[in-house]
C-alpha cells in the first residue's frame, strides 16, 4: 500500500511538468517554500551597508474554537494535534510579528537579517525544550543574519536561528490550506539553531546545506551536531520540487545515536484556482522506547505520507484573490514503537476544509477532521478515557496577515 501512494503522489508530481499556470505572477506568491521567509529581491546595486532598504514588517494572527464530536473537553485532549489541540475552548493557537530584509539575489555583496516573535498555545508543543526558552508561550523562532558573496553562482550564508523548510506546510496556521497540521508537519523539525549555505546551481536548482544543534533546539542537548539539507527544483512559475533530509543525535545521553528522516515533496499550482501540496517521508531512530514490553534502545522507523488539494472559487479580477475555496487532505503517519508520537501506532486523518476571505488578508476557516488509529486507547471518550480508536472534531477559525 505504501508503494502505491508513493507512485500515487510522484505521479502527480511528474504531471506538473506538463501544464503552465494561467497566472504565474499571482501563483509565484503562492509557491513560496513553507516558513521560507523571502520577498522580492532588491534592485540591483544595493550598497551592502544599506540595510535599511527593503525592510519588511510582517506578521499573523489566528483564533480558533475546536469542539471534540466526543463531548471531550480540556487542554491539549485533542491528541496528536499541533494547532488545534484544545478540547471545546477557544484559543490563540498562533501569532507572530516579524521583521527581515531579504537579500538582493545578484552577484554582489549584500546583508540581511530576520528577527520573529511567536506567541500562542501551540508554540510550547510547536518548538518544544529548545534549551532557552523551554516550554514557553512566547518564543523567538528566527533570530538570524545574511551574508550575500558576490560570487557568480549567488551563494547565501545564515547564522543564527531560523525555520527549517522542511514539507510542504507552514508552521503558521495562516500560511497553509488548513487549520490543522498534517501528522508530517506535526512530530517534523521546524527550527534549527547554527549555519546554512545556499547557493544556486541554476536558475531553476539551489541547495541549502545545514550545520545546526539539533530539532528545534537553541542549546544543545548533547555535544553532537546535526546535519541537514534541501534540494529545491523549480522547472516553472507554477511548481516546486523539494528534497530534504536531516540526520544527528537528538538524544540528552547519547551523541552516536542517530535520528534521521528523509522527505520529498511537491506545490503544484495545476491552474490559478487549484493547488496541490504532497509529502512523503521516511525516517529512522535509535531510542528508548516508552512500550514497556521493550527493555534498553531499540531501531524504530516513522514515515507517512500528506496530499492536499485546493479548488478555489470566486476569483476578484480588480483585488487578484478568490473569495472562496474548498481544501481536502489525507495523511498517515506509521510510528515504529512510538519514536515520535509515545505509541506503537498507525495513524491516519482526512480533512475538509472551507474557507471565506472577505478581504485577502483574512481568512474565515470552518473545518471538519477524522483521526483514526490501529489502537483502541489513541484517542480519549466521553468520560475521559483512552477508549477510543478514532476521534471526529470541528473547528471555526479566523486568521489576519500583515
Amino acid at each position: 500500500m505504501k508503494r502505491a501512494l508513493l507512485i500515487f503522489v510522484l505521479g502527480l508530481s511528474a504531471s506538473a511538468l506538463a501544464d503552465d499556470a494561467q497566472d504565474p505572477d499571482a501563483l509565484q506568491r503562492a509557491l513560496e517554500p513553507a516558513d521560507d521567509l523571502t520577498a522580492l529581491p532588491a534592485p540591483r546595486g544595493t550598497p551592502l551597508l544599506d540595510v535599511l532598504y527593503g525592510i519588511d514588517v510582517y506578521g499573523s494572527l489566528t483564533v480558533g474554537y475546536t469542539a471534540n464530536l466526543a463531548g471531550v473537553s480540556g487542554r491539549a485532549h485533542n491528541r496528536f494535534r499541533l494547532s488545534d489541540q484544545d478540547a471545546n475552548a477557544f484559543s490563540i493557537p498562533f501569532a507572530r510579528v516579524g521583521v527581515r530584509r531579504v537579500l538582493s539575489g545578484y552577484e554582489e555583496w549584500d546583508l540581511g537579517f530576520g528577527l520573529e516573535l511567536a506567541a500562542g498555545h501551540m508554540v510550547p508543543d510547536a518548538f518544544g525544550d529548545d534549551g532557552l526558552f523551554e516550554r514557553s508561550a512566547l518564543n523567538v523562532p528566527q533570530a538570524y543574519i545574511d551574508l550575500q558573496l558576490p560570487t557568480p553562482l549567488p551563494v547565501r550564508v545564515r547564522a543564527g536561528r531560523m525555520y527549517l523548510p522542511f514539507g510542504v506546510e507552514s508552521v503558521d496556521p495562516a500560511e497553509n490550506p488548513h487549520f490543522s497540521h498534517s501528522f508530517l508537519e506535526t512530530y517534523m523539525p521546524r527550527t534549527v539553531t547554527g549555519v546554512s549555505l545556499g547557493v544556486d546551481l541554476s536558475e531553476t536548482l539551489s541547495y541549502t546545506q545545514y550545520v545546526v544543534n539539533g530539532w528545534d533546539q537553541v542549546v544543545d542537548e548533547n555535544s553532537a551536531k546535526t546535519f541537514a539539507g534541501q534540494l529545491a527544483w523549480r522547472p516553472s512559475a507554477s511548481a516546486l520540487f523539494t528534497l530534504d533530509w536531516i540526520a544527528g543525535a537528538e538524544r540528552e545521553d547519547s551523541n552516536s545515536d542517530a535520528r534521521w528522516a528523509l522527505q520529498a515533496g511537491v506545490r503544484w499550482q495545476a491552474r490559478r484556482d487549484v493547488e496541490l501540496r504532497a509529502a512523503v517521508l521516511y525516517g529512522e531512530e535509535n531510542f528508548t522506547s516508552p512500550v514497556p514490553q521493550l527493555v534498553g534502545d531499540v531501531d524504530a522507523a516513522f514515515g507517512g505520507f500528506t496530499v492536499s488539494l485546493k479548488k478555489s472559487f470566486l476569483y476578484d479580477e480588480v483585488e487578484g484573490f478568490h473569495h472562496l475555496s474548498f481544501a481536502v487532505r489525507g495523511s498517515c503517519f506509521e510510528d515504529e514503537h512510538g519514536a515520535r508520537t509515545g505509541l506503537d501506532q498507525s495513524l491516519g486523518e482526512v480533512t475538509a476544509t472551507l474557507e471565506l476571505r472577505p478581504i485577502e488578508a483574512a481568512a474565515i476557516r470552518v473545518e471538519y477532521r477524522r483521526d483514526f488509529s490501529s489502537r483502541g486507547d489513541a484517542f480519549l471518550g466521553g468520560r475521559g478515557e483512552l477508549s477510543r480508536d478514532a476521534q471526529d472534531t470541528l473547528s471555526f477559525s479566523v486568521s489576519a496577515q500583515f
